[in-house]
């Protein structure tokens, strides 16, 4: 189960139509009648590169990384009590507690602009009708926890063994380019930014310099594909 993060804050709101949705929905009223929902979800994850010890002491010199997710779908109101929210954002990400208190939050929001807009049109439902509905949501993780979570979620019945220091040193080191492929390190789940330097193991998957030394301080293994430290140690 993904651990609580240090901080998570939400906001669910509907706003105005803009006229790319306006245009699309004169569309889809030619075609289709009921209530629609143009749900809209936008991520802002951010890994704070310093232990709950280190927090406490300098709370006003923060280094993190930033990544985001974006999802935008389309459904009807039957479909958006049935379909899954948050497909494609990983519990990693948001926990799937938290993830359960916004869906709550977030259906009760749709119902109550859906009665609220029959109510302003005297209880008429006729035609296609298109809402927005907009999760913003912030979520701060500690750089030691996240790691040591993705390490446990690894870990099942295999025997951890460190990697050597020499190993770990041996690491080559990558200067990723200006117009690098959208990857991510996938220990913490945060994208590289180019002309990022990161450290790349012998098998060719690169991480984060840091999330792969501590990585391998636990266990010699890549993270993705197994492969052992151990060939690399002297």
């Amino acid at each position: 189960m993904a651990s609580m993060p240090l901080s998570f804050s939400y906001d669910v709101s509907s706003p105005p139509l803009d006229e790319d949705d306006v245009a699309f929905h004169q569309t889809l009223a030619e075609v289709l009648h009921g209530d629609y929902f143009f749900i809209k979800i936008h991520v802002t994850y951010r890994i704070l590169c310093l232990t709950r010890a280190q927090l406490q002491q300098l709370p006003e010199d923060i280094d993190y990384y930033e990544s985001s997710y974006r999802t935008v779908k389309l459904v009807s109101y039957p479909e958006l009590l049935e379909c899954d929210l948050f497909s494609g954002i990983p519990d990693a990400i948001v926990p799937l507690e938290l993830k359960q208190t916004m869906i709550s939050e977030a259906m009760s929001h749709a119902r109550n602009l859906r009665e609220s807009s029959c109510s302003d049109s005297n209880g008429e439902r006729s035609g296609c009708r298109l809402f927005n509905l907009v999760l913003d949501i912030d979520v701060d993780g500690l750089y030691d926890e996240v790691v040591n979570m993705a390490m446990e979620e690894s870990e099942g019945e295999v025997k951890m063994v460190p990697a050597s220091k020499n190993a770990i040193d041996s690491l080559k080191k990558v200067n990723l380019g200006k117009d690098i492929a959208k990857e991510e390190c996938s220990i913490c789940l945060v994208e590289f930014i180019g002309e990022e330097e990161v450290s790349e193991m012998p098998c060719k998957h690169m991480y984060h310099q840091e999330c792969i030394t501590q990585w391998l301080r636990r266990s010699g293994m890549c993270p993705l594909c197994r492969y052992s430290m151990s060939k690399n140690s002297s």
